[in-house]
């Protein structure tokens, strides 16, 4: 029985070792070599899950899962798998980003996946769930910025987050959704990062919702020569560059049809076509 006691205390103490010691790839390696290739993406976030669940104090691991879960959330939306099959893939992003919280609930990218992560639940779930969910968001979204006040993390993160958050929900009585306030708050992270390709297509969303159609096309116009210029083995460069394209369709189609403004569900729509 002793010994029996110390082959698992050794093999648990491997298996920590072994979890703690991983190494999760770059951001540019994760980019070009697993994100956008959902086999081998379904294939990790088995492994990261299981590191996460022997690892329950690690807050990298936890957050890893939820990260990766929203990375194949969008590849299933551009794949145009089910409503199920992506609602029960982002219900594990939540999760875990939960986990991460209760391990650190200071840890940026915790907070950053689980808001990211609510925020597609919501969306998959309708349109009371994004009203019901969104203080959440935005409360966890405000500790982000107390954090991180130079937007660091994620080249926008809560900038981002907070400016599409005050864009895309309907203002008063119904929720705290500012127009005015979003685009504000989308056009300084655009100025931070201006070559970043989701900095300007979030831009140019808030600029099609407040009603400001020309400033939106020539902004996609001028995202999309950079996109095209980037480094297209990076998923992110090839995923901004193909929502940038469907988005100036849409507000080109606007533009001629005399549409003043989009609402914010079609550019919803339009960013996963």
């Amino acid at each position: 029985m002793k010994k029996l006691l110390i082959i698992l205390l050794y093999f648990g103490f491997v298996v920590s070792i072994n979890a703690d010691s991983y190494k999760y790839p770059s951001w540019v390696d994760a980019q070009r070599n697993l994100y956008g290739n959902s086999k081998l993406m379904e294939k990790t976030l088995q492994k990261y899950k299981k590191l996460a669940d022997n690892n329950p104090l690690n807050c990298e691991a936890q957050y890893k899962v939820a990260e990766l879960t929203y990375y194949l959330w969008e590849v299933y939306s551009f794949d145009k798998k089910s409503v199920e099959i992506r609602t029960r893939l982002i219900n594990v992003g939540v999760e875990y980003s939960k986990k991460a919280l209760k391990v650190d609930s200071n840890s940026i990218p915790a907070m950053f996946w689980f808001v990211a992560n609510i925020g597609v639940y919501g969306m998959m779930k309708g349109p009371q769930n994004v009203l019901n969910l969104a203080p959440i968001g935005r409360k966890l979204t405000y500790k982000m910025v107390k954090l991180d006040p130079d937007m660091i993390f994620e080249r926008g993160s809560w900038g981002r987050l907070l400016g599409k958050l005050y864009s895309f929900l309907p203002s008063f009585p119904i929720s705290f959704g500012n127009i005015n306030k979003g685009t504000v708050i989308l056009e300084k992270v655009y100025k931070k990062y201006p070559d970043y390709g989701i900095n300007i297509f979030f831009l140019a969303e808030s600029y099609a919702i407040k009603g400001e159609l020309a400033k939106a096309k020539d902004l996609l116009e001028m995202g999309i020569k950079k996109l095209k210029n980037s480094d297209l083995t990076i998923f992110v460069n090839r995923k901004d560059l193909r929502i940038s394209k469907n988005l100036l369709r849409l507000v080109n189609k606007s533009i001629k049809n005399g549409i003043r403004f989009i609402k914010p569900t079609e550019l919803i729509d339009v960013e996963h076509l």
